[in-house]
């Protein structure tokens, strides 16, 4: 399967099955604005570091964002937890239109007083990319959170068709569904975006969603660089 020069997992709520080569390293961040109800959140940052270490094997590194939300009474500002993972290979033969990863993750206790869980979080996932022609993509992620403290167990599923428009142009678009499962609360988002590749180690985009159950709306844009 054909690789672009830069394949970050920006932007959108699921993670690309790429894996980075060895010595190869990606860093990608960006801004977003949420609001639901009364509240405005602003998150700058969204920092992710990742770092090839060996063959099928990729560091991730979440140092996530300064967020600050506003309600009516008062404004809280701080950084959540971040977090240290590794996405690996599952199946990546030479000519196959389909690539699998695995992605482990570890949410560390160590974020700002109002943003910190307070606990250890563990999450695993299944990442797929699937070519249906030489510009369409369909992907998806399989994920579970494990339980923590008062925090219960989640299942995440995202399902992600993507296009990359014919020609020189180097942009992609694609529209997805993302819904996050736990016991009492289910999430839904539906959530579509835009890419931009401006040179060959670096990509631009844009991006906005929906939280169907709260009608909760998010836009943001970001860039990722490859160094």
């Amino acid at each position: 399967m054909a690789q672009e020069a830069i394949s970050p997992d920006r932007p959108g709520l699921g993670d690309g099955s790429y894996v980075l080569e060895p010595r190869v390293t990606y860093v990608e961040g960006g801004v977003e604005y949420f609001n639901v109800d009364n509240l405005d959140q602003f998150s700058l940052g969204q920092i992710v570091f990742r770092h090839g270490l060996t063959q099928g094997i990729e560091l991730r590194m979440l140092l996530n964002s300064f967020v600050v939300q506003s309600f009516p009474s008062t404004t809280l500002t701080g950084v959540p937890d971040p977090g240290v993972g590794l996405k690996f290979k599952l199946y990546d033969k030479l000519g196959s239109n389909l690539r699998l990863s695995g992605l482990t993750s570890l949410s560390i206790p160590v974020g700002s007083t109002d943003f910190t869980t307070d606990e250890w979080i563990p999450s695993a996932a299944l990442l797929a990319d699937y070519s249906i022609t030489d510009y369409a993509t369909l992907s998806g992620n399989l994920g579970y959170t494990f339980e923590a403290g008062p925090f219960p167990e989640v299942w995440k599923v995202t399902i992600t068709p993507g296009y990359a428009l014919p020609g020189d142009s180097n942009i992609g678009i694609y529209g997805g569904y993302a819904g996050f499962y736990s016991e009492g609360v289910d999430e839904h988002f539906i959530e579509t975006g835009l890419t931009k590749h401006v040179k060959s180690f670096l990509q631009l985009d844009i991006n906005a969603g929906l939280d169907v159950e709260s009608l909760g709306v998010f836009v943001g844009g970001g860039l990722a660089l490859k160094l």
